[in-house]
């Protein structure tokens, strides 16, 4: 996991910040609709613990159905399920474009 988190750091050349936007690819295995409200959409990073390597991040609009996952509309998450981040919605919006298309 360490390994895994400076490779990252490494290749994007900066860490998440608390109040940027990000993009999480999540897989619980036992709950679809909660999977794929995460993985489908773009939440702030709330709070970052580095060194236990978690991360919380705060979605909006959450559907009624899958709001017992959330503490006041938070979800904690093992950093290295963060797909992308962007310091605005706009930048991420732009980069998970960009990867799509492999620009």
């Amino acid at each position: 996991m360490i390994k895994l988190f400076e490779e990252y750091k490494r290749i994007k050349g900066e860490t998440p910040k608390k109040g940027d936007y990000v993009k999480i690819n999540f897989h619980s295995h036992n709950q679809p609709s909660f999977d794929d409200y995460i993985n489908n959409s773009i939440g702030k990073i709330y709070d970052i613990d580095f060194k236990n390597y978690e991360i919380r991040v705060e979605y909006e609009k959450i559907p009624n159905n899958i709001k017992g996952f959330f503490y006041d509309n938070t979800s904690d998450f093992d950093i290295s399920c963060v797909a992308e981040y962007g310091k605005t919605i706009e930048e991420l919006e732009l980069k998970l474009t960009a990867n799509k298309y492999n620009l």
